[in-house]
C-alpha cells in the first residue's frame, strides 16, 4: 500500500462528522445513506449481491456503491471521507496500522480454501519447472511485490526449501500473465481469478501449486472495514450493514448461478467467465485463525514492517 500521511488520516477523520450528521438526518425518514466502496472481484462482491438482491434495502440502508481499483485506493477513500465503508485485504489494513493509521474490521468477505483456491502459481504446459527449486534464478510474475501475492510465493518457496531471494519477481497485471507465460517472458506467475481461468482456457498452461496452503488451510481474502470514528458514531448503521452483508454472502454461497449474473453486471465481465472460474466461499464471521497466518507471513518476509495482530485491527470500545 502506498504511504498514507498521518495528516490526511486526521483530516479524513474530522470530515466523518459531517457524513454522520447527514446519515442521522436521513435515518429520521426510515432509511440511512451510506457510501460503500468495493473491488470488482468475487471475494469482495458481497456488496454487489446485497445491493442487487435487496439486502441493503431490507436493512433500511440506501447505499451509494462505488467500484475502485484496489484496496489501497479504497483505504485512501475511507481516510478522506469519500466513502464510509470499504473492502480490502487484511494485509492492506495491517499495512495502514503499521503506519499508525487505524482502521477497524466490521465483517468478513471471501475466503481462499484448499477446495476453492482463488489464486494459483501457473507455468507453461511445456515448462521444465516441476518443483519450487526449478524456479531458482527464474522470474516469477506477481500482481504486487509488496502485497499478499508476494507473501504467498515467499511462504511456498521457503516451505519447499528454497530461499525466496533466489527467485526474482516482477509486477504484472493478472490479465497479461497468461500470454507472458506462453511467450516465456516469465517462468511462473501467481494468477488470481478470474484471470487464471481465462488464461487456462488456452490449454497451454498448467497449475504448479496453490501457495495459499503454505500459510494455512484457508485464509480470509477480503474484509469490510471503516474508521474507528465512523463505527463509534454510527453503531446502528454498522449493525445494519453487517446484517445485510452477512445475509447477502450467505445467499451467494448457495446461489452461484444467480450471483454470477450479478458479479458479471457490476464487474462488466462476461458471465461465462464468472461461471467458469473457481468461485470463493464467503466466511460467516471474522475469525482470527483465518487472518493471523497471512499477517505473520507478511511480516516474516518483509511485506509488513512490523508484526501486526488481528486484535490490532478490531474496534475497541
Amino acid at each position: 500500500m502506498r504511504s498514507i500521511q498521518r495528516s490526511r488520516f486526521i483530516a479524513g477523520s474530522l470530515g466523518l462528522g459531517v457524513s454522520a450528521l447527514a446519515m442521522r438526518a436521513s435515518a429520521q425518514s426510515g432509511l440511512s445513506n451510506v457510501r460503500v466502496g468495493t473491488i470488482a472481484s468475487d471475494s469482495f462482491a458481497g456488496a454487489y449481491f446485497a445491493q442487487d438482491r435487496g439486502f441493503f434495502e431490507k436493512a433500511r440502508l440506501t447505499v451509494e456503491l462505488q467500484t475502485l481499483a484496489n484496496g489501497s485506493a479504497i483505504s485512501e477513500a475511507v481516510i478522506g471521507s469519500a466513502i464510509d465503508i470499504g473492502s480490502a485485504t487484511p494485509i492492506t489494513l495491517a499495512s495502514a496500522y503499521a503506519q499508525n493509521v487505524r482502521f477497524a474490521m466490521l465483517a468478513a468477505g471471501g475466503l481462499s480454501t484448499a477446495k476453492s483456491p482463488n489464486t494459483a502459481l501457473v507455468v507453461a504446459k511445456n515448462s521444465p519447472v516441476r518443483v519450487a527449486k526449478d524456479l531458482e534464478g527464474k522470474v516469477v510474475a506477481e500482481t504486487g511485490v509488496r502485497a499478499l501475492a508476494a507473501a504467498l510465493v515467499d511462504a511456498w518457496l521457503a516451505r519447499s526449501g528454497v530461499d525466496p531471494t533466489d527467485v526474482p519477481r516482477i509486477e504484472m497485471p493478472g490479465a497479461a500473465m497468461g500470454a507472458a507465460l506462453e511467450r516465456g517472458t516469465v517462468a511462473a506467475a501467481l494468477i488470481n481469478e478470474p484471470a487464471r481461468s481465462i488464461a487456462m482456457k488456452s490449454g497451454n498452461l498448467r497449475i504448479l501449486a496453490d501457495p495459499t496452503q503454505a500459510i494455512a488451510p484457508q485464509i480470509l481474502s477480503a474484509i469490510w472495514f471503516s474508521t474507528p470514528a465512523f463505527l463509534q458514531q454510527n453503531p446502528d448503521i454498522v449493525k445494519r450493514f453487517q446484517s445485510a452483508i452477512a445475509a447477502a454472502q450467505a445467499w451467494a454461497n448457495t446461489h452461484h448461478d444467480e450471483s454470477a449474473l450479478i458479479l458479471a453486471k457490476y464487474a462488466k465481465t462476461d458471465v461465462d467467465v464468472i461461471r467458469g472460474m473457481v468461485r470463493c466461499p464467503f466466511a460467516d464471521q471474522l475469525r482470527v485463525a483465518d487472518i493471523q497466518p497471512e499477517l505473520d507471513i507478511a511480516f516474516r518476509f518483509g511485506i509488513l514492517p512490523k508484526a501486526v495482530q488481528v486484535t490490532d485491527l478490531m474496534l475497541r470500545s
